[in-house]
């Protein structure tokens, strides 16, 4: 997207960043289900969809400490007047976690290490759910024996810490992507070479991970329904539940 452009056509300013677009993908991969009983099931498939964040900003300023959180001026912005890729990777990180939160998932954001990051990737961090059946069994030697239970809460019998499974991620790719697509900014100095925008990825919803979590969260067991999250009950025609006989 915008190879060889200049964003958002000819004169467009620095103090216009970030700009912001969102992409539904349809990803494939070879091996699903490929590494053990806990990939199984609807978390690692062969083809499925992905709600995709994109966002171009301005580079911070160098020497600008870009693993800890943004300390933007008020209006959130640099002293250009544009917003830099670290506030708008706090901004879709903020975003990821509302997303899973408003569907009652219990998430927590983990920092990458260096040797975790791929080749476009300067800082990434991963958000991941709870899932009750990726939970093992403490007394079991087993990697495939799980948890059946509902309750996410850790008891003698659990090791929750095996539970987490990631569902979405963001990553500063600083200008790695812009220059490979020839994508420039005028600057507002005006002339020489043009500036080339940092970019920030993130996955708003990897669909399948999500049905997953939602399905063994909301589970009822005793009146054998899943329960929706409040959130979702609008899109699903006023329904509370899936499965069984709603009451009242």
């Amino acid at each position: 997207m915008f190879a060889g452009q200049e964003i958002g056509g000819k004169g467009k300013k620095e103090s216009q960043l970030p700009m912001k677009m969102v992409g539904v993908s349809r990803c494939f991969r070879a091996e699903a289900g490929a590494r053990g009983a806990d990939t199984r099931g609807l978390y690692r498939v062969h083809e499925f969809t992905k709600v995709e964040l994109f966002g171009w900003a301005m580079p911070d300023s160098p020497g600008e400490d870009t693993t800890s959180k943004a300390k933007p001026a008020a209006n959130g912005k640099s002293e250009g007047g544009a917003v830099t890729a670290t506030t708008l990777f706090d901004d879709i990180l903020a975003l990821q976690t509302e997303i899973l939160t408003a569907l009652n998932l219990p998430c927590r954001v983990l920092e990458m290490p260096a040797h975790d990051l791929g080749a476009s990737a300067a800082r990434k961090q991963d958000i991941e759910v709870l899932f009750p059946s990726r939970m093992a069994s403490s007394n079991s030697s087993s990697s495939t024996e799980n948890a059946t239970t509902s309750n996410v809460t850790s008891n003698n019998d659990i090791d929750v810490e095996s539970g987490w499974g990631e569902v979405t991620s963001a990553s500063i790719c600083t200008d790695y992507q812009t220059r490979r697509l020839g994508t420039r900014l005028k600057s507002d100095a005006g002339g020489g070479a043009g500036k080339f925008p940092h970019t920030v990825n993130g996955t708003a919803m990897a669909v399948p991970r999500i049905i997953a979590a939602l399905l063994e969260h909301g589970w009822d067991a005793k009146k054998g329904v899943v329960v929706l999250p409040e959130v979702l009950r609008t899109w699903m025609g006023g329904r509370g539940v899936i499965g069984g006989k709603e009451e009242g």
